[in-house]
């Protein structure tokens, strides 16, 4: 468990890193960040 927190850790904070690169682009889709997520606790 705590290795997923870790996992969700850095994949939010890279996450975070992408919406400052796209934001300037496009509007960040924050539906598909929440589905990813789920998917992402799955693993």
């Amino acid at each position: 468990m705590k290795r997923d927190k870790t996992i969700l850790a850095a994949y939010r904070r890279q996450i975070t890193l992408n919406t400052k690169v796209v934001k300037s682009k496009k509007r960040f889709d924050r539906n598909k960040f929440k589905k990813e997520l789920k998917n992402l606790s799955y693993l």
